[in-house]
């Protein structure tokens, strides 16, 4: 009986074609591109470009999330790069998963020891969300990383769109003002920003305390 070959090597491969074709034609992405490509396909050429910046690298989310801003407002804007932020992580994720993983679960090396082993899930859910919130923290290495935990797919999904949204956010309203003119957009991001952030933080910081006491007994 021939082995069925197994659907999600077939869409890594898809995607992985799929970002080499942008890859190519976007050797020096500028907003004018983002511009080009948004009149040719529509929204869902912010959606294709953040997923893709985020998997293989070659493209400044950052600037595609402000032209979203720009283009469709500080609502839609932030909503399209979330979705594509949650798309590009969870494509990350499932590479790292199905071809990293099952190596360092093999492995003897102390390091992949230690990413494999099992872990509280809400933990680990609890580092995702934090690590989502802070721009400095590389977005793509952390969704790699994660595919390599035992962290199930759903939570990775919930903490990346909860800590991705605020910042998401931000950017949009910051391009839907340098387009506008308007500052209440910025005032608009900031404030829903800091409206999730705030408490998430606050909840982060118990709940590692909390863990901290509970290891110290």
């Amino acid at each position: 009986m021939p082995p069925t070959a197994n659907p999600t090597y077939f869409l890594l491969a898809l995607l992985a074609a799929i970002m080499l074709a942008i890859i190519w034609y976007a050797p020096g992405l500028d907003v004018t591109f983002v511009e080009s490509a948004v009149q040719h396909i529509g929204p869902a050429a912010i959606v294709l470009l953040v997923a893709v910046g985020i998997v293989v690298s070659p493209i400044p989310s950052g600037v595609v999330a402000l032209v979203a801003g720009a283009l469709y407002g500080t609502a839609m804007g932030g909503a399209l790069t979330v979705l594509g932020a949650s798309l590009g992580a969870s494509c990350a994720f499932a590479i790292s998963r199905n071809l990293g993983r099952g190596v360092l679960v093999s492995s003897q090396s102390s390091i992949a020891r230690t990413l494999t082993r099992e872990r509280s899930q809400g933990a680990l859910m609890l580092t995702i969300f934090v690590t989502r919130l802070i721009p400095f923290i590389s977005f793509d290495a952390v969704s790699y990383v994660a595919g390599l935990t035992p962290l199930r797919y759903w939570r990775f999904l919930v903490a990346t769109f909860s800590g991705t949204a605020p910042v998401c956010i931000a950017f949009a309203a910051t391009g839907n003002t340098a387009a506008s003119g308007d500052v209440h957009p910025a005032i608009f991001g900031i404030a829903v920003g800091m409206t999730l952030v705030v408490p998430a933080c606050i909840i982060a910081v118990r709940t590692v305390r909390a863990r901290g006491i509970a290891s110290a007994e």
